[in-house]
């Protein structure tokens, strides 16, 4: 995930941008096109993807915060609510 990650940080390079735009795009056309799946539910795992790939880049410590082993786990821990 981490490199996932410097991937999308070097998404304003003029060589691996393009590459890393292109790979976006066909992932997302993967997921809608040929896997038919409605674009709401495209978005909610690429956004699930890029908070995994944050909170992995960030390197918490498990256990954490209560909101951040929320955002990991979609579990609430019920200190939180």
């Amino acid at each position: 995930m981490r490199l996932l990650a410097q991937l999308f940080a070097c998404g304003g390079d003029e060589e691996i941008g393009p590459l890393a735009r292109e790979g976006f795009l066909r992932m997302c056309h993967l997921l809608h096109d040929d896997l038919k799946l409605p674009i709401e539910e495209v978005r909610r795992i690429l956004a699930t993807g890029m908070l995994s790939i944050t909170l992995s880049a960030l390197d918490y410590p498990r256990p954490s915060d209560d909101i951040i082993e929320y955002l990991i786990s979609g579990q609430s821990t019920g200190a939180s609510q």
